[in-house]
């Protein structure tokens, strides 16, 4: 592996759907993107290229941050650390380092095998990186806050080394900024992406439905990954554009499948969380394009959905709407996640695997959960079930489809 380049990091079993989702955006960008090599669960490393690394923060959904490499090392002491990162800047600088006036900060990520408490090794790269600058006649200052260079120190295994490297959108790609209103126990904005990208949702042919969906999170990252849409909500930013060689390209980021007409549904029991999923819609800017139902997912079935569609009227709806073939995606209650018992957590799966049954066999089912009962009461084995961390507890990404013979629903048995 090249000592530099563009590291896509993601969260634990994201390689697949991160890589998918990057091969279709460039697809669409007509940009050739070579084969990513993958040191580590959760890690694609990409050749350093500007546009690529542009076309990632500001569109790939499913990544949690996009890295420029700008050093690795193999000091294990602080003195040596400095005196090595130095030379390495000094001897090949960066392009943002010929910069004055830049605001930087250092965070320094968990390590197994530390030398050094992270804020001595914060201080030691922090003024290896202003020292530099100062030798190369370049002024930086210290920003903790709002830094335009945000350096992060990893320990790394590919080789082995302290690898330091920019985070090109300055916070985790999740922060879109749209879901400042919050239900409990939400879903990640990456990882709702990673499931529907792992899912193969068609939104050109398939209708999206979240029975269950809290804050709205499922049902928003699909109108934005079907769109093609930037991932940051104005004032929000990356902050790439702040250092060379990105200030001189467009900020402009117009939708990448702006002729796309999904058929999205909400549904939800709660009155608070509806109300949060649509706030949480406006601010994305896909209110329009979804149609939301106050109503308990034992109670829908395919003519409720298209009563629903009617009544509302999106003008983004496919026309006519096709409602035999179908993605259902939820994030259920699971283990002590909403403090719910075993009684709870399988009722609400049941009420999924039933209502799978009755929109029938044109529909697909894929559902974040970590309840072990999950195959037994959709009376089938899974299509996929990948494992993944939602938050801090352990789940998997369930895809089920119907066989020859679909199963029976719990109101039938």
């Amino acid at each position: 592996m090249s000592p530099l380049g563009l590291r896509v990091v993601g969260s634990a079993s994201s390689n697949r759907p991160m890589e998918a989702e990057i091969r279709r955006l460039a697809h669409r960008t007509g940009m050739t993107v070579p084969d990513p090599e993958r040191p580590a669960d959760g890690i694609l490393w990409f050749p350093f290229d500007p546009a690529l690394a542009r076309l990632l923060v500001t569109y790939a959904r499913t990544p949690s941050r996009v890295l420029w490499e700008q050093a690795r090392l193999s000091s294990r002491r602080l003195e040596p650390l400095y005196e090595e990162l130095g030379e390495r800047l000094v001897a090949d600088p960066p392009l943002w380092l010929r910069q004055d006036g830049l605001g930087v900060s250092v965070r320094v990520g968990p390590m197994r095998d530390p030398f050094a408490g992270p804020l001595q090794i914060r201080g030691t790269v922090k003024n290896a990186v202003i020292d530099a600058a100062r030798e190369l006649g370049v002024a930086l200052r210290l920003e903790p806050e709002r830094p335009d260079v945000e350096l992060v120190v990893n320990e790394v295994s590919d080789p082995p080394s302290l690898l330091v490297s920019i985070d090109l959108a300055g916070r985790g790609q999740h922060e879109r900024g749209y879901r400042l209103s919050r239900t409990e126990a939400p879903v990640r904005e990456t990882l709702a992406a990673q499931a529907l990208v792992l899912a193969r949702w068609h939104p050109r042919h398939e209708v999206l439905f979240d029975p269950m969906g809290g804050s709205g999170t499922f049902v928003i990252e699909g109108a934005l990954l079907a769109l093609g849409r930037k991932l940051w909500v104005p004032p929000k930013e990356p902050a790439l554009y702040a250092i060379d060689p990105f200030r001189s390209q467009s900020r402009e980021a117009p939708d990448l499948f702006e002729e796309t007409r999904p058929a999205i549904f909400y549904g939800d029991k709660h009155t608070p969380a509806i109300d949060a999923a649509r706030d949480n819609a406006r601010r994305a800017g896909v209110f329009e394009r979804l149609v939301f139902l106050h109503a308990d997912a034992r109670s829908l079935d395919r003519d409720r959905l298209e009563q629903a569609a009617r009544k509302t009227h999106p003008a983004s709806f496919p026309d006519p709407l096709d409602l035999e073939r179908g993605l259902i995606i939820a994030n259920p209650p699971y283990g002590p996640r909403l403090g719910s018992s075993e009684a709870i957590v399988r009722e609400a799966h049941e009420a999924l695997a039933d209502l799978w049954h009755r929109l029938g066999r044109g529909w697909r089912v894929v559902i974040l959960s970590g309840f072990e009962g999950t195959e037994s009461v959709f009376g089938t084995k899974s299509k996929m079930r990948r494992p993944v961390r939602a938050g801090k507890l352990h789940a998997h990404v369930y895809l089920f489809e119907h066989g020859d013979r679909a199963p029976r629903s719990h109101t039938e048995r």
